[in-house]
């Protein structure tokens, strides 16, 4: 992250290679982590309902992004690093179960176009995204509007699950059954 990069009061200041070592080995090893937790969570606990994984993973990716704000967090390694596992755990943990929810909560054939849809919509919010917060960085000299923005944006994906309900008798990602 740029931010981690970034000299204070601009940003952390951790210089260019510590904040590679941060993002790369603690966010990516944590996201992993997320990933496996997500299909085993997914089947035994939460017994096919992606809805309290989406809610967990959202619930994170909002709380520490929003955490990065204060000086306290990204001035103390000792803070930062479980902050940036707990984000890199959250975005991998919720994205498995989108996916899971889509395969289980429509018919095959229109899976493949949702999931087309979903990822499509996913790359272009994040290109967009990742272009306006260079311009709110640069026009601000300052990455809080950027990291509000995106604890607002996972806050809203949050409680956009509760919404998460569709025809034919599923809800949140399981199918319903017959009995």
């Amino acid at each position: 992250s740029t931010f981690l990069a970034a000299a204070p009061p601009l940003g952390a200041g951790y210089g260019a290679a510590r904040a590679g070592r941060l993002m790369l080995g603690v966010t990516l090893v944590a996201g992993v982590a997320g990933l496996v937790a997500t299909g085993l969570l997914l089947d035994r606990v939460f017994r096919g309902n992606a809805k309290p994984a989406l809610l967990a993973g959202f619930a994170l990716m909002s709380a520490c992004v929003y955490a990065l704000r204060f000086p306290a967090v990204t001035g103390n390694p000792v803070v930062l690093e479980p902050v940036l596992v707990a984000a890199g755990f959250g975005v991998q943990f919720a994205l498995p179960a989108i996916y899971y929810f889509i395969a289980h909560a429509y018919p095959p054939a229109m899976a493949g176009k949702m999931t087309g849809l979903w990822t499509g919509m996913g790359a272009s919010g994040g290109v967009l995204g990742v272009y306006l917060a260079g311009v709110t960085v640069r026009s601000r000299n300052s990455y809080d509007v950027t990291f509000t923005v995106q604890a607002v944006v996972a806050l809203a994906a949050f409680l956009l699950t509760f919404l998460l309900m569709e025809a034919g008798g599923r809800r949140g990602g399981r199918a319903a059954t017959s009995e």
